[in-house]
C-alpha cells in the first residue's frame, strides 16, 4: 500500500464515521476494562507509534476487537519466537523520514519520503509474551495521575468560568467549576484539549494556522488538532471521559472533503502537542 492511498483510506474512514452519526475512530478507543484506549506500541521495540498511525492503529484494533495495544511486523514476531497466525490480516502504519539527494546541479538537499510497512497485532499472533491482560488501573490511580500531569505543565486555569477554552491574549485557560462537568474524567478530557491550544502558543511550538488556511477552516483545523491532542493524552493518562467532539464535526467533515491531506497534517501535530505537554512531567521527573 502506498502512504497516500492510506491518508485517503483513513480520511475517508472518519468522513463515512461521521456521515454515518457514529463518532470519529479516535474518539471511541476507550471501553471499561479493555483499556482499549492505550497508545499503540511496537512490541519489538518499545516505541509509542505518532501521529496518523495512532489514528490508523487504533480504528484497527476498535474494529477488529484486539485486546492489547501492540503491534509487531512479521519478521519482528519471529525474532522474538512467535509467530502470525495463518490467514490474519494486516494493519498499516508508515514511516516518514527525509533522504539526502543531488539535483541537477549536483547539489544535496534533504527531501522527505515515506514507506508504508505492514504491521499485526499481538493478539493475531502465538508464542509471544505480550498476550497476558493487563490489569486494569483503579480510576482514583487515574484521577491523581492526571491533576499530576497538569500540575507539572503549570498553565494558568481560571476555574468557574461559563465555558472551557484557551485565552491567547491572557495566555491562561479558563474552565467552568469542577462541580460543573458531570464527572473529573470528563473535566480532565476538557482540559487536556485546552492544554493542546495553550501548546499551540507562539512562545511554545508556534502551531499559527493564519496564512496557510482561511480563516473559518483555520479554526476548524486547530479544533481537530486539538480533539486528536486531547485524545492522545487521555489515552496516555488513562482517562475514559468524553471529548468536546459534538459541536466540531461538521467543520471537521469540510476540512477533511477539501483536503485529504489534512489528517496527515492535523495527526502529526496533535502528536507534537501530546509529546510537548508530556515533556514536562518528563523534565519534573528528572529534576527529583
Amino acid at each position: 500500500m502506498r502512504a497516500q492511498d492510506l491518508y485517503s483510506r483513513i480520511t475517508q474512514q472518519i468522513i463515512d464515521e461521521i456521515e454515518g452519526g457514529n463518532l470519529p475512530p479516535w474518539l471511541k478507543p476507550w471501553k471499561q476494562g479493555k483499556r482499549t484506549g492505550i497508545m499503540p506500541v511496537n512490541a519489538s521495540t518499545g516505541n509509542a507509534y505518532s501521529g496518523i498511525n495512532v489514528l490508523a492503529l487504533w480504528a484497527e484494533r476498535e474494529a477488529k476487537g484486539y485486546a492489547t495495544p501492540y503491534w509487531i511486523t512479521y519478521k519482528q514476531c519471529q525474532a522474538l519466537g512467535g509467530q502470525v497466525r495463518g490467514g490474519e490480516k494486516c494493519a498499516h502504519v508508515i514511516y516518514v523520514n527525509r533522504t539526502a539527494v543531488k539535483d541537477a546541479d549536483d547539489e544535496e538537499r534533504m527531501v522527505p519520503f515515506a514507506k508504508c510497512y505492514s504491521v499485526f497485532n499481538v493478539s493475531q499472533c502465538d508464542g509471544l509474551p505480550h498476550n497476558e491482560p493487563e490489569p486494569e488501573l483503579p480510576e482514583h490511580d487515574r484521577n491523581e495521575k492526571a491533576e499530576a500531569f497538569f500540575a507539572a505543565i503549570g498553565a494558568e486555569t481560571r476555574w468557574g468560568e461559563a465555558y472551557a477554552a484557551y485565552i491567547p491574549s491572557k495566555d491562561c485557560i479558563v474552565m467552568p467549576a469542577r462541580g460543573a462537568f458531570t464527572g473529573p474524567e470528563n473535566l480532565y478530557a476538557t482540559w487536556a484539549h485546552e492544554h493542546v491550544h495553550y501548546s499551540g502558543a507562539e512562545k511554545r511550538l508556534n502551531r499559527a494556522m493564519k496564512g496557510r488556511l482561511k480563516d473559518e477552516a483555520a479554526y476548524a483545523f486547530e479544533e481537530l488538532v486539538a480533539e486528536l491532542g486531547a485524545a492522545m493524552v487521555c489515552a496516555t493518562l488513562q482517562i475514559t471521559g468524553e471529548l468536546r467532539h459534538a459541536s466540531y464535526v461538521e467543520s471537521w467533515l469540510k476540512v477533511l472533503k477539501q483536503d485529504s491531506g489534512a489528517i496527515l497534517s492535523a495527526a502529526s501535530l496533535a502528536s507534537k502537542a501530546a509529546d510537548y505537554l508530556r515533556g514536562y512531567s518528563t523534565q519534573e521527573a528528572e529534576a527529583a
